[in-house]
């Protein structure tokens, strides 16, 4: 698998669950429960925004402190 790169606008679920370290249906949940945001494709996939990504790493970092 090639390197995750948080630059990019967005990750599918399975790039952000191997950066949050966490289940693929962890994440759909944060997806469904608004703690990420995303939109799915045409193809129903979903698309986690690397912003929102980033917050929640923030938030978990603070919490961890």
């Amino acid at each position: 698998m090639k390197p995750i790169n948080l630059n990019q606008p967005y990750l599918s679920t399975r790039q952000s669950a191997k950066v949050l370290q966490v289940s693929l249906g962890t994440v759909q949940k944060m997806v469904e429960l608004g703690e990420l945001t995303a939109w799915k494709t045409r193809g129903g996939h979903r698309r986690i925004l690397t912003s929102s990504l980033n917050q929640q790493l923030r938030r978990r970092k603070v919490g961890m402190q």
